[in-house]
C-alpha cells in the first residue's frame, strides 16, 4: 500500500444567490478537508453491521464497473469555521470507521495515518453501534487479500463521492434536509414541524445558542415517543374537543397546520385573536429577563408560558417549549414509566391495569390511549385538582366502551368520543365537556351510563370496572372526607337542605354537592328523563342545571353569612 495521497478529484463548486455552496467531493476530501462535527442536537449514530455490510457490498459492486460511485448528499451548516452535519451523519461516521479499519489492517503508523476530522457527540447508543460496526468491518476486511484491500481503499477514498451542500443558516439546512428526505421515505409530521419552527426562530431573531438548546432538547425525545405524543394525544384532544372526527393515524403532514399558529415576526394588528397569546409570550419573556438569576437560585418562582392543548400555538421557540412541556406532563402521568402523582388506592389499581395489562394486551390498547388522552387533557386544564376523582371517571368512561363491544377499532373510539352513535346510550362528549368546563366540578359532575355487556375475554377489565362502580362511597380529593353519609336518612326537602347547608359550612361547593348526589345515586334519572330522589318523589327536575339552581338557593344563607363575616373581618383589619 502507498501512503501518498492521490490527487484530489476535480471539485464542482457553485454558490447560488442565497449563499448556499454546492460541491462534489471525494470521501478523502469529505473526511480531511473540513472540521466536521456531529452536533449534539442530532440523534445518535444508529447504523448496524447489516447497514455496513450493505455499504461494503455496494462499493464492491460499483468498483467493478464504474470509475465513480456517487453515494449521496451531505448537508452541512457552517458556523465559526465548524461544519455541523445536518444530514449524512450515518454514512460519514461509517466512512470514518472504514478508513480507520483499513489503515489498521495495513499497519500504518499513527504519524502517517490519514485522520478523519470528525467530532462525534458521545452517547451510549452511538458508542455501542460504533463498536459493533468496527468489529463487523474488521471481520470483513480480514478475509480480503492485500491486493483487493488496496483496491478497495483507493476506490473508497478517491472514487466514491458525495454531494456536499453547505449553508450558513440552520433553518436553510433543515429545509434542505426535509426536501432531500421527502424524495424517499415520507418524513414524519413531527420532522416537518421541527423544520418549520426552526425557520420561525431564525425569523424571530432567536440566538443560535438558544436554537441549539431547543433542538437538542427535542432530539432527546425518542422519535417513537414523539410521534405517539402528537398522534395519540395532542392531535386527538385538539380535534375531539372541537367535535372533529378523525382517523387513527390521522396526524399526517396535512394536519401540521394545527400546530402552526401565531408568528411573532409577522405582526398583523387586525388579528385581535392572536394578541392575547403574544402578550402572554412577552410577559413571560420580560419576567425571565428581569428575574432570571432569582429564578435559577429559587428566590423567585418560575413563570412558564400558560400552555393549553386547545389554544393556538405560538410559532418558533414557544413551540419547542410546548413540546417539551407536554412530553414531561405525559411522563408525569405515567405514559412512560411510573407516574409522579399522589394516587389513592382506586387510582393505583387503575394505573396498575393501564401500565401492565393494557400495555401488554392488544385488546386494551384503545382503552389505554383514550384514558390517557382524557387525563392529559383534564390535567392540562385543571392541574391535579380532584385528580383521583378524574382518574376514576375517565377509567369508567374508557372501559365502558371496551365492555360494550366484542371488537373495538379506532372508528368506534372516534364515534364514542364524539357521541355520534345511538348504540352508546347515555354517552357524553367528554372532550367538549372538558374544553367548556370552568372548574373541575363541571367535568366530574356529569352522569355516566354504567350499563355494560358481560363479554368473554374482558374478565380482568370487567372485574375492575365492577369493583369501582359497586363502591358505595366516594371520597374528597384529599381522600379523607366521606360524602355519601350526610345524605343517608333524608326524608324530605327540608332535611336535604339542612344537610346541604352543613356541607356548605365545610367549604363544599354547590357543584361538588351535585356531583356527590349523582355519584352516590341519591339522585337518578327516571325513564321519563327527569331527575328523582332515589327512594321516592322527594323532588323532580327536568335538567341537572335545575338541581344545581335549587342547591345554590338552599345554601345561599350560608354563603351570605360567610361573606358578611369576611367583610366584617376586613373592616376590623383596616
Amino acid at each position: 500500500m502507498t501512503n501518498d495521497q492521490s490527487d484530489s478529484s476535480e471539485q464542482q463548486d457553485s454558490t447560488n444567490s442565497t449563499g448556499v455552496e454546492v460541491q462534489t467531493s471525494t470521501i478523502r476530501e469529505l473526511l480531511t478537508g473540513k472540521e466536521l462535527t456531529v452536533p449534539d442536537y442530532q440523534r445518535p449514530y444508529t447504523w448496524t453491521p447489516d447497514n455496513v455490510r450493505q455499504l461494503l457490498s455496494d462499493i464492491k459492486l460499483f468498483s467493478r464497473s464504474y470509475d465513480e460511485y456517487r453515494i449521496g448528499t451531505v448537508i452541512m451548516h457552517e458556523e465559526d469555521k465548524t461544519h455541523n452535519l445536518v444530514d449524512g451523519q450515518q454514512r460519514t461516521v461509517t466512512f470514518a470507521i472504514l478508513l480507520n479499519a483499513l489503515q489498521n489492517r495495513f499497519k500504518i503508523s499513527e504519524d502517517k495515518k490519514i485522520s478523519a476530522h470528525l467530532q462525534i457527540v458521545s452517547n451510549p447508543t452511538t458508542v455501542s453501534n460504533i463498536q459493533a460496526n468496527e468489529q463487523a468491518v474488521e471481520r470483513a476486511i480480514n478475509n480480503w487479500d492485500d491486493t483487493y484491500a488496496q483496491q478497495f481503499y483507493d476506490y473508497l477514498l478517491d472514487h466514491c463521492k458525495v454531494l456536499i451542500v453547505t449553508v450558513h443558516e440552520l433553518s436553510e439546512a433543515f429545509q434542505m434536509f426535509d426536501s432531500q428526505n421527502a424524495r424517499g421515505k415520507a418524513l414524519d409530521p413531527t420532522d416537518l414541524l421541527k423544520a418549520f419552527h426552526i425557520r420561525q426562530m431564525e425569523q424571530d431573531g432567536v440566538t443560535h445558542a438558544r436554537e441549539y438548546e431547543l433542538v437538542r432538547q427535542w432530539e432527546q425525545i425518542p422519535p417513537v415517543g414523539l410521534h405517539y405524543l402528537f398522534n395519540a394525544f395532542l392531535y386527538r384532544a385538539k380535534q375531539w374537543s372541537h367535535g372533529v372526527s378523525i382517523r387513527e393515524y390521522g396526524f399526517t403532514a396535512a394536519q401540521i397546520p394545527l400546530f402552526e399558529g401565531v408568528s411573532i415576526s409577522q405582526e398583523n394588528p387586525a388579528n385581535n385573536w392572536s394578541k392575547v397569546y403574544l402578550l402572554a409570550r412577552q410577559c413571560v419573556n420580560n419576567y425571565k429577563r428581569d428575574n432570571g438569576v432569582l429564578e435559577r437560585s429559587k428566590v423567585a418562582s418560575q413563570l412558564e408560558y400558560p400552555f393549553q392543548i386547545d389554544q393556538p400555538v405560538v410559532n418558533g421557540e414557544t413551540f419547542f417549549e410546548f413540546t417539551e412541556h407536554y412530553y414531561q406532563l405525559a411522563r408525569n402521568l405515567g405514559l412512560w414509566g411510573e407516574p409522579t402523582l399522589e394516587l389513592n388506592e382506586t387510582s393505583g389499581e387503575i394505573f396498575d391495569f393501564m401500565q401492565i395489562k393494557a400495555s401488554t394486551n392488544w385488546r386494551y390498547r384503545q382503552v389505554k390511549d383514550l384514558f390517557f388522552c382524557e387525563l392529559l387533557y383534564y390535567v392540562d386544564r385543571f392541574g391535579e385538582q380532584c385528580l383521583n376523582e378524574a382518574i376514576r371517571l375517565f377509567f369508567l368512561y374508557a372501559a365502558r366502551l371496551r365492555l360494550l363491544l366484542r371488537s373495538l377499532g379506532f372508528a368506534s373510539v372516534n364515534s364514542y368520543a364524539l357521541a355520534l352513535s345511538t348504540r352508546y346510550d347515555g354517552n357524553q362528549r367528554m372532550f367538549e365537556i372538558i374544553r367548556n368546563a370552568k372548574a373541575p366540578e363541571d367535568v366530574l359532575g356529569i352522569s355516566l351510563d354504567e350499563r355494560i355487556e358481560d363479554i368473554p375475554r374482558n374478565e380482568d377489565l370487567l372485574q375492575l370496572y365492577k369493583k369501582i362502580t359497586d363502591s358505595s362511597h366516594g371520597t374528597s380529593s384529599d381522600g379523607d372526607r366521606e360524602y355519601g353519609a350526610p345524605f343517608q336518612g333524608v326524608q324530605n326537602r327540608d332535611q336535604l337542605a339542612d344537610r346541604l347547608r352543613d356541607l356548605a359550612k365545610q367549604g363544599i361547593t354547590d357543584r361538588w354537592m351535585l356531583f356527590q348526589l349523582l355519584e352516590q345515586k341519591h339522585v337518578t334519572r327516571h325513564e321519563s328523563k327527569s331527575w328523582h330522589w332515589y327512594s321516592d318523589g322527594l323532588f323532580e327536575f327536568t335538567r341537572k342545571d335545575d338541581i344545581l339552581k335549587w342547591i345554590s338557593s338552599a345554601i345561599q344563607p350560608v354563603i351570605a353569612s360567610a361573606n358578611s363575616e369576611s367583610d366584617n373581618n376586613d373592616g376590623d383589619a383596616q
